[in-house]
């Protein structure tokens, strides 16, 4: 791997970042029922988080809810996993509190659980979530991976985490294509697997949808310097590749 995987690696907290920190309702796409299905045995279109609770049991997942959305804006992000999995006793596969659970679990580092309740929350959403939402579930995912991969070290396949992380981070794009956070974070996984120039794209797209995201222009400084390290080896051989004086003109850009 490159000498600068190192910092790339300590980057990969970005994509956590920039998810929005907790939603309070999801919207359900409609879903028309098969045409062979009867009136009777159809499932009832447009059905939403709000309609889920409305069983006896509501008044106490909203009340936990609350509670975590509380803890969470306290710091106090031990109590927001507490109330929000004693939410999910009472209302299992909740995708709200599976969302919100999953990105308290990512700001404590718990990246497994993470992982885990956004895949959760994907595979029950089966293809209706919203597509922003199910994008940032993605995000979640691929975040998720990152950070493993951060705190894992090299022992643990940083490449295959890496990887794993470029085709959620694929998918929340192709979902979302204008959420700069899943852009970051795929440039970050392109990075460490030393696909410099599709990364200097999702960096730049990233820009484009954020100019003043920070994270962004650090990261694609980063590239633009991984590609200097690379052209110091080979640019007398290549005349076609920019000048080393070329590419320092467009690091300093940034």
């Amino acid at each position: 791997m490159m000498a600068a995987m190192p910092t790339v690696i300590d980057q990969t907290a970005c994509p956590y970042e920039a998810m929005p920190k907790h939603i309070t309702s999801i919207q359900i796409q409609e879903q028309s029922p098969p045409s062979y299905q009867n009136e009777s045995n159809s499932p009832e279109p447009n059905v939403t988080i709000a309609r889920i609770t409305h069983e006896p049991q509501q008044e106490d997942v909203k009340r936990l809810i609350e509670a975590g959305l509380a803890s969470y804006n306290n710091g106090e992000l031990e109590e927001a996993v507490e109330y929000y999995s004693r939410a999910l006793e009472i209302s299992a596969d909740d995708a709200v509190l599976l969302y919100n659970l999953a990105v308290v679990f990512g700001d404590l580092e718990r990246y497994e659980e993470s992982r885990a309740a956004f895949a959760r929350l994907v595979e029950n959403s089966g293809g209706l979530l919203d597509p922003t939402l199910l994008a940032g579930a993605h995000q979640g995912i691929g975040a998720a991976l990152l950070g493993l991969l951060r705190t894992s070290g090299p022992r643990e396949r940083p490449r295959d985490l890496a990887s794993e992380s470029e085709l959620e981070f694929r998918q929340a794009v192709a979902l979302d294509p204008n959420s700069s956070g899943a852009w970051v974070g795929l440039g970050l996984a392109l990075h460490i697997l030393e696909k410099l120039d599709d990364a200097e794209a999702a960096f730049r797209r990233a820009l484009e949808i954020d100019p003043d995201s920070q994270v962004a222009t650090d990261r694609l400084r980063g590239v633009l310097k991984a590609f200097m390290q690379k052209a110091r080896g080979i640019w007398r051989d290549r005349p076609d590749l920019p000048t080393l004086n070329d590419l320092r003109s467009e690091w300093n850009r940034f």
